[in-house]
């Protein structure tokens, strides 16, 4: 401020409510740095409200007090409060001041005797005041704090209750989806190469992914340690190969070479699957060839 007496009109425009939001912030962070702006402010606060109740602020002055008390409830308690004050103040006479008091009484007026007590009081209940505001401010801390830390572990629980709410469902499913169809061995014999018609045609039902055939192999050609096995169509495109296939007694002591074939590949009509055994110096060396049909319901 430049001057006392623009700094008495800050006040003034700052009791009254009259400035912007940005110069009340600005205004207040100032006293509340400044001790002794502290304790004009409070003085000149006292001076207005006395002029105020004791009726000596002029018409216009009065109107803005009484539209900032009506618009403020700390107002109308400030004022309630310096009137019971004032009339308790006023009703005490001072010591060796008697007649000064009782003229002063009929007027309605503080004695100048009584006015450093007044001022003691109303400091007292400002300071009573601001450690009200200060021991309610740290209890909205700390307030702020437990609440922050339960939503933290509400959050959490939630997270945990979602995580096992998506694996209770992912069980679920697994449960009720349908395990792929499966479907018998089907067994090819290579003597039935000249006359493939003998062959039952081998059904493909649907749903099933892979179908398993099971191929029969003479005794005299089980001489290689591995085989290897190539699906090819009739017209010799090839669509699927497996090799270290290794034979194996069946049920009946036949020797069998068990494989997978992807359904996907068998389609309507006549396959080729060719057999062939590789030796110890990984020389291929064709075995059996199985002809057979398939068909789809």
């Amino acid at each position: 401020m430049s001057s006392e007496g623009e700094q008495k009109q800050w006040m003034t425009r700052y009791l009254l409510g009259e400035l912007s939001p940005e110069e009340h912030a600005s205004f207040e962070d100032r006293y509340l740095a400044d001790p002794d702006l502290f304790e004009q402010l409070a003085a000149a606060e006292d001076e207005m409200i006395h002029a105020y109740l004791q009726g000596e602020c002029s018409a216009s002055e009065k109107a803005v007090m009484e539209k900032r008390i009506a618009a403020s409830p700390d107002w109308r308690q400030k004022i309630e409060f310096e009137r019971t004050l004032m009339d308790h103040v006023s009703s005490v006479p001072a010591p060796g001041a008697v007649g000064a008091f009782s003229s002063a009484s009929a007027t309605g007026e503080i004695p100048r005797a009584r006015r450093p007590l007044v001022t003691a009081l109303r400091l007292a209940a400002v300071a009573v005041w601001l450690l009200v505001v200060l021991i309610g401010g740290m209890w909205l801390i700390i307030t702020n704090l437990r609440l922050r830390q339960e939503l933290a572990q509400v959050q959490a629980q939630k997270a945990d209750l979602e995580r096992r709410q998506r694996e209770m469902q992912q069980q679920l499913a697994n449960l009720s989806a349908k395990p792929p169809l499966a479907m018998a061995p089907f067994v090819l014999t290579s003597h039935l190469v000249r006359d493939s018609n003998q062959q039952k045609p081998l059904v493909v039902p649907p749903g099933v992914t892979s179908v398993p055939l099971q191929l029969s192999l003479d005794q005299g050609l089980d001489r290689f340690p591995i085989y290897a096995a190539a699906l090819e169509t009739a017209d010799g495109t090839r669509l699927w190969q497996q090799s270290n296939l290794k034979s194996q007694p069946s049920a009946n002591q036949q020797l069998m070479i068990a494989i997978e074939l992807p359904a996907g590949f068998l389609k309507r009509g006549s396959y080729v699957l060719k057999l062939n055994g590789i030796s110890s110096n990984h020389k291929p060396e064709e075995v059996a060839v199985y002809i057979f049909r398939v068909t789809r319901p």
